[in-house]
């Protein structure tokens, strides 16, 4: 017998009645006895229900279904994901936790239901989901999807992980880099040790509906590429998030090599770092225009000659050709074809005047510029740009870059593109 269950028993013998041989059945007991009882269990075989109970004033139930997905987050790749596995698989238990009361009431007065178009134009509609706010509640949660904005991934995640079971399964799908490393830290106490980590990169294209709050069009189909980072293997048949996520049209697979998916995630950061704030500062509207507009070449072949030495140098030597200044404009270019008519999630971010992704995206390249000790001007302008909402017009170009700009051919004969800030003037 463990030490925990000795001292389980002992506790129910301390509660005999003065000369009984047996110990009091539980619901005889007072409900403060029980709470105290109860407590005393928890404490010895599940902490964090234990610190739940502390804080909540009472004992948070079992959770009988185990293998409810929650959805922490439900902008357009949340509304995505969510549709994909009611579509393949109606009585799979979903719950979308929203991040405030109000988008709760809009979701309920909507009628609980998503609508989706489809890539071949096609209106699709799931409905069944369960909803909550992302505060504190009893239910205990295994598998957890969070597509929140990475800027939000901490503050959405302490709310709830105490109410995270042990071994729970953990899926961030969000762009940029470093929310990962962010959501692991928070989760960083003993009590969250059993806790898998996965990191999810989805190439598929979808926007808001411009009227209907719950509806998205998936307008260019795309791969979800799944990797494990810290937890069990990804070969556990029992793990029902990544399982279902496999049966979905989303073309999921799993890639079991840790490095490999390290590159893919940077892969990915290089195209959202070149996209994302130009689209944004440009005002444009189809990704598939945004390489024809003024000055932009000279832009993002500049912004790539920044990007490149950065990204190389977070990978291995034979993996740097990657990340070369060509491959990462040829990378984004490709990207924009695919995505012709679509908006970037970035530029959705700030028509919407809602808060964006670049500290996670160029921010993050800033900064591991400077543990690195390579110069990102161009990363810092566009950062600060994005941030205040200043946009490119034909005659402020100057204005935002005052630095020069110097064209140059690489070993492989490919025309780049640098900036370089001015000097300060003595006063």
């Amino acid at each position: 017998m463990t030490l925990a269950k000795k001292l389980i028993n002992a506790s129910y013998q301390q509660l005999r009645l003065l000369g009984s041989k047996h110990p009091i059945p539980v619901r005889q007991l007072p409900p403060g006895a029980r709470l105290q009882l109860r407590l005393l269990q928890l404490r010895l075989t599940d902490q964090r229900r234990f610190y739940y109970s502390l804080l909540h004033g009472r004992v948070p139930p079992t959770e009988h279904h185990s293998e409810r997905i929650y959805i922490l987050g439900v902008g357009n790749l949340g509304k995505l994901i969510a549709h994909s596995i009611k579509q393949v698989a109606p009585e799979q238990p979903i719950t979308l936790l929203f991040r405030s009361q109000d988008r709760l009431d809009s979701w309920k007065a909507a009628g609980g239901i998503i609508s989706c178009k489809t890539p071949e134009g096609e209106w699709q509609e799931t409905a069944g989901y369960d909803a909550e706010n992302s505060k504190p509640n009893s239910a205990s949660i295994k598998y957890l999807i969070i597509t929140t904005k990475a800027q939000h991934t901490v503050d959405a995640l302490n709310q709830i992980k105490l109410r995270l079971v042990q071994k729970s399964q953990l899926l961030l799908v969000q762009n940029g880099m470093g929310s990962h490393i962010d959501a692991i830290d928070a989760l960083g106490d003993p009590l969250w040790k059993g806790t898998a980590f996965w990191v999810g990169v989805c190439y598929a294209g979808v926007t808001a509906h411009p009227e209907k709050p719950f509806a998205i069009e998936h307008r260019s189909a795309g791969s979800l590429l799944l990797g494990r980072l810290r937890g069990l293997s990804s070969q556990d048949n029992s793990n029902v998030m990544i399982k279902r996520l496999l049966e979905t049209p989303l073309q999921a697979e799993v890639e079991e090599n840790l490095r490999t998916m390290h590159n893919t995630l940077l892969r990915k950061l290089g195209v959202n770092a070149i996209i994302n704030p130009l689209t944004a500062v440009y005002n444009c509207r189809r990704n598939g225009e945004l390489f024809d507009l003024p000055k932009a070449h000279i832009l993002s072949g500049a912004l790539a000659s920044e990007i490149s030495p950065v990204l190389q140098s977070l990978v291995a030597p034979h993996e740097r050709d990657q990340y070369s200044n060509g491959a990462l404009i040829g990378r984004a270019r490709h990207a924009a074809q695919e995505t012709f008519d679509n908006t970037s999630s970035m530029l959705q971010d700030v028509m919407a005047k809602r808060e964006t992704e670049i500290d996670y995206i160029n921010g993050y390249i800033v900064r591991q510029g400077q543990r690195l000790d390579i110069p990102t001007p161009l990363n810092e302008i566009l950062c600060d740009m994005v941030t205040t909402n200043k946009s490119i017009t034909k005659g402020n170009f100057k204005s935002h870059f005052p630095g020069s700009w110097l064209k140059t051919t690489d070993p492989k004969g490919l025309l780049t593109w640098s900036y370089k800030v001015p000097y300060p003037t003595a006063n």
